[in-house]
């Protein structure tokens, strides 16, 4: 009781402590480094409590502070980690002495609340119990760099991400010695972990980065076909994994693998009850468009052996080649999906069949 008794003055003093020095990212790293030795095993609640305190506290104070820059000048603030404006020459910028004063100022300002969300992550990322505030902060940081188009930041994150889940893959972790530790076969975990992915995806594709967005959705594929998870995954979680793999290629032009990803998506979506029949009949006639817009000779054609493997394996567990075009329309014939579509649609997939067949016909003769 002494000990629960002492434990509870010291997070009581430590929330206090916080509230002056909020400015200090480094002194809160550091009192929080040592809470967190204190806490994790027994008392990961009050661990909890101390980092959702720090968050909201922070968010405030960043809300007021950047209030008085404008928006724009503030998504156009150099990358957050770079070197001081003041370190560079003056003589090589374009900018007055204020104006980078002004820089820096915005600088510091969103620094406050970029390393806060990091300290946090990195606090909780592989503690079982504090799931939830690992998804509420990544969130969050996701929601600042899209907001103030902050893409070198966004970059950073997201590689940290993807080396995060292969140092998962790679440790020899005693439950034993460490009970709170995350397991990548608990299949709560396994679902967390895919849509952090998902949302980190998302980001990805609102600031085109479109690699990046790939690796994440590389990273899921892992996570989806982990043979020791016997747990199915969520009919949502695959539909939107399927249509990011399909967002991911369309913008990359490979317009047969964009197709057949976005047909595994509207295959689960359409079994959503609330799913109206105009969405879903929307989302056909898109289906038909893209496979309208493979050309005659796509890149998928060109590329080797090893690479369509490579996209092969992102199915679930399936690692068939993605099929050709016109495979892929005769397998939404077989679904009969182009019932659905709009007339002038029906009239290009007929006309697109009836040039196969007499292909097929040629080739054979």
């Amino acid at each position: 009781m002494a000990t629960s008794n002492i434990l509870w003055q010291n997070h009581e003093q430590f929330l206090k402590n916080m509230e002056v020095q909020l400015e200090k990212t480094d002194a809160i790293k550091e009192a929080l480094q040592q809470y967190k030795y204190l806490t994790q095993v027994q008392y990961a609640n009050s661990l909890e409590n101390v980092l959702l305190h720090i968050k909201n506290e922070v968010e405030k104070l960043f809300a007021r502070k950047i209030q008085h820059y404008d928006f724009e000048e503030v998504k156009q603030n150099p990358d957050i980690d770079s070197e001081d404006p003041e370190d560079t020459n003056l003589m090589t910028s374009n900018l007055t002495i204020e104006q980078k004063q002004r820089e820096i100022q915005i600088k510091n300002v969103l620094k406050i609340i970029y390393e806060i969300y990091k300290m946090i992550i990195e606090t909780v990322k592989v503690h079982k119990k504090l799931e939830e505030v690992h998804i509420i902060t990544i969130q969050k940081m996701l929601e600042f760099c899209d907001k103030y188009s902050r893409k070198t930041e966004l970059k950073r994150f997201l590689e940290h991400q993807h080396f995060f889940l292969t140092q998962l893959q790679q440790r020899d972790i005693d439950f034993n010695k460490n009970p709170n530790h995350i397991s990548l076969y608990n299949s709560e975990t396994r679902d967390y972990l895919i849509q952090i992915r998902l949302d980190c995806t998302r980001s990805a594709l609102k600031q085109s980065l479109y690699s990046y967005a790939f690796r994440q959705l590389e990273d899921i594929s892992i996570l989806i076909n982990l043979k020791k998870v016997q747990t199915p995954i969520k009919h949502k979680i695959m539909s939107a994994y399927y249509y990011y793999l399909s967002e991911v290629f369309w913008h990359s032009k490979y317009f047969g693998y964009h197709s057949f990803f976005f047909l595994h998506h509207i295959l689960i979506f359409r079994t959503n009850p609330q799913a109206s029949a105009e969405e879903i009949k929307e989302k056909i006639n898109q289906l038909i468009l893209g496979v309208l817009s493979i050309p005659q000779y796509p890149i998928e054609d060109f590329q080797s052996e090893e690479s369509k493997a490579k996209i092969a394996s992102l199915q679930r567990n399936n690692n068939k080649l993605i099929p050709k075009k016109e495979e892929i329309i005769s397998l939404v014939q077989r679904m009969n999906l182009n019932e659905v579509a709009l007339e002038e649609i029906k009239t290009d997939i007929q006309f697109i069949e009836r040039k196969s067949q007499t292909i097929n016909v040629y080739t054979l003769y």
